[in-house]
């Protein structure tokens, strides 16, 4: 993608402003994306985000329920 974008971008003889390097930069990263090739399974992306979401919200609570302090009571008590 970087070598399409420096192509695209070596044809521009004049810079006028920043807001033009961002536009042909731009112009080529669209021109780079044709080539680009898809992820095996990129469909199912959203349901392994869920999936990665649900897992931390587990593991974060079951850390915020498992404190040394409590885990310590437990050792006592036993």
């Amino acid at each position: 993608m970087i070598e399409i974008v420096r192509r695209t971008q070596r044809n521009v003889k004049r810079w006028s402003s920043g807001e033009m390097a961002l536009r042909w930069t731009a112009a080529g990263m669209l021109e780079a994306e044709r080539q680009f090739r898809k992820i095996i399974g990129y469909r199912d992306l959203a349901t392994l985000v869920i999936a990665i979401k649900r897992d931390n919200d587990r593991r974060s609570h079951a850390d915020a329920t498992h404190t040394p302090d409590k885990e310590a009571t437990i050792l006592v008590k036993a």
